[in-house]
């Protein structure tokens, strides 16, 4: 008895793996009911390396889509690019892209774009396209993008790209190499200890300790070459400068009107030439730190123990005897910020700012460099311009007519941009798409902060706005009461919506009906909003509390049967019911 029941035990243990092995099998095996999809792509013939291929269609399944993925692969096979997208639901509308990377040593030849599509019932459908004629591109000029946000312009000498004269180098620093001046179009990076294109890890281009040299790069066959490095020694520590001015990381300094050791750029030379430099020091301690980065505000040099300033006079470097608070270089944003001033033979040249991936650069001819790009006194954008906005180095503003679903491009590369998600969608990306209504935009840029405010000027019944203090668009910028700062509410049936961030300060907002950039304002009325637990009587009619809580909220604001506005501005409720404000965590 007991060994017949071992056999039965032993008959039941192989026949339960040969179960499994069998599951293990029909697991990879792709052969129950297969979802659907129609896909077009495009475009399919005589492209670049580095173009785009889109991809757009529509997948279905009768019960439940997981994922679809795009393949690219090359005339013999090997796999260029993959992307991959989970899914739910029955239907999903694609609308997506796949880059053609450079390889290296690239030649003229046709590839195959396969799209998978699998659903939950482990069916999948496959769908190839012949992607013919990719041939490799010409190059203009090309760009050197180092982590500390320095971009070096390299320019043509025969089958190599070059920096035009030896450039200052920190020790260890690192970076892509780019056709623009973000990581987008084509860049080269590292990957698995070699140069590629659309490599994700960066390249080490400084050595030990700082130096300048050359630099030169072949597109082609990703080769890469440094110049002879050039070293720089100390100069006297009394040789040296200090910043002045709003741009202490350290909430306890507030303005510095004195030299301050903290604050002091060191000195190094070479020849004629010589340099002043200096980080945002780490560290709590006010005498000594600023968490390692600087505020936005504007600062001056002073010389060491000399009444000798280096100032900004809005159009060139002026070197006086005298302190000018009114002349002083803008810093739009804060960051891990240093600052260095270069000399040649005694005369100052430029003043620079460098880190996190944000760099300008003031010249004494009166030039401004922003990540690479010399501003000028317009800028390109979605076919108007916007103009240098008075009284600022590198800021543009001005009013343009955008339609509903338009691509939104400008002269800058727009992935380094953050931006309204109420109103564009594809934020992230080098260019967006308009997702509100058609309407006059007021449209204001700073590519040195990486900013772009777009405020629809059309007003009520399109849209409202909201002002306040104690919140702004997101967390690195605060508004109080400011009219050029408005955030615009999106209609939405009877209700309007916008997304702010909440510092906590316990700040209290107004709506107003009409974009104030006009100079009128028409403020919604408190009496309105019966019963809104946010009513807020100290700040008078019109006035509204928000949540205590720090973090981004979105506001819904529910105008009803709407509102009649009268010649003299009153408003006064179209219908019986009380509109109603509410805030929604997000």
């Amino acid at each position: 008895m007991k060994k017949l029941n071992y056999i039965v035990a032993l008959l039941m243990l192989v026949f339960m793996a040969a179960c499994s092995d069998d599951n293990n099998v029909e697991n990879t095996i792709k052969d129950g009911p297969k979802p659907t999809m129609d896909i077009a792509v495009s475009p399919e013939v005589d492209l670049k390396y580095g173009d785009v291929i889109n991809v757009s269609g529509i997948m279905n399944d009768e019960r439940n889509l997981e994922h679809y993925e795009l393949l690219l692969t090359s005339a013999s096979g090997d796999t260029l690019a993959s992307k991959y997208q989970m899914l739910l639901g029955k239907e999903f509308v694609c609308d997506d892209h796949i880059q053609v990377p450079l390889p290296k040593n690239a030649a003229q030849q046709d590839l195959q774009l396969t799209v998978k599509l699998d659903n939950t019932r482990n069916g999948e459908e496959v769908q190839t396209f012949d992607i013919y004629n990719v041939s490799a591109p010409e190059f203009g000029n090309l760009n050197l993008i180092l982590g500390n946000g320095q971009v070096v312009e390299l320019v043509r000498n025969g089958d190599t790209w070059e920096t035009a004269s030896e450039t200052m180098f920190p020790a260890k620093v690192k970076g892509i190499i780019s056709t623009t001046t973000s990581k987008s179009g084509i860049w080269w990076g590292m990957k698995n200890g070699e140069i590629a294109s659309m490599a994700k890890d960066s390249i080490v281009i400084g050595g030990d300790v700082e130096a300048s040299f050359t630099v030169a790069f072949n597109p082609y066959t990703f080769e890469l070459t440094q110049g002879e490095h050039h070293f720089w020694v100390p100069v006297d520590a009394a040789d040296c400068y200090y910043i002045l001015g709003t741009i202490s990381g350290h909430w306890m300094d507030g303005e510095i009107k004195e030299e301050n050791k903290k604050m002091k750029l060191t000195g190094y030379e070479s020849g004629t030439e010589r340099y002043y430099t200096w980080t945002a020091p780490e560290g709590d301690d006010p005498a000594t730190g600023m968490w390692g980065s600087t505020a936005a505000g504007t600062f001056r040099l002073k010389k060491g123990g000399a009444d000798s300033y280096i100032l900004w006079d809005g159009q060139k470097i002026v070197v006086s005897g005298k302190d000018n608070r009114d002349m002083q270089f803008p810093l739009t944003a804060a960051g891990p910020f240093t600052i260095r001033t270069n000399f040649d033979n005694g005369e100052c040249e430029s003043v620079e700012v460098a880190g996190g991936g944000k760099a300008v650069s003031f010249g004494k001819d009166g030039s401004v460099v922003v990540n690479g790009v010399k501003m000028g006194a317009s800028i390109a954008f979605c076919n108007s311009t916007l103009q240098r906005k008075a009284g600022t180095s590198y800021i543009y503003e001005g009013k343009v007519k955008l339609t509903k679903a338009q691509v939104i491009t400008s002269q800058f590369d727009l992935s380094g941009f953050k931006g309204n998600s109420d109103l564009f969608k594809g934020i992230g990306n080098s260019s967006w798409t308009l997702k509100s209504g058609t309407d006059t935009y007021y449209v204001r840029m700073d590519p040195f902060a990486g900013e772009l405010y777009a405020c629809p000027t059309g007003a009520y019944p399109d849209f409202i706005y909201l002002d306040g203090w104690s919140l702004g668009p997101n967390a690195d910028n605060a508004i109080v009461w400011s009219a050029e700062n408005v955030i615009p509410l999106v209609r939405n049936g009877s209700k309007y919506e916008g997304t702010f961030y909440d510092f906590g300060w316990g700040g209290d907002i107004k709506l107003y009906l009409s974009w104030p950039g006009y100079g009128k304002t028409i403020t919604m009325p408190s009496s309105n909003f019966t019963g809104c637990q946010y009513l807020n009587a100290s700040g008078g009619d019109g006035s509204f509390t928000i949540p205590s809580g720090t973090g981004f909220y979105k506001i819904v604001v529910d105008l009803k049967e709407g509102v009649v506005v009268g010649e003299d501005g009153t408003v006064a409720n179209k219908g019986s019911q009380p509109f109603t404000l509410e805030y929604v965590a997000q």
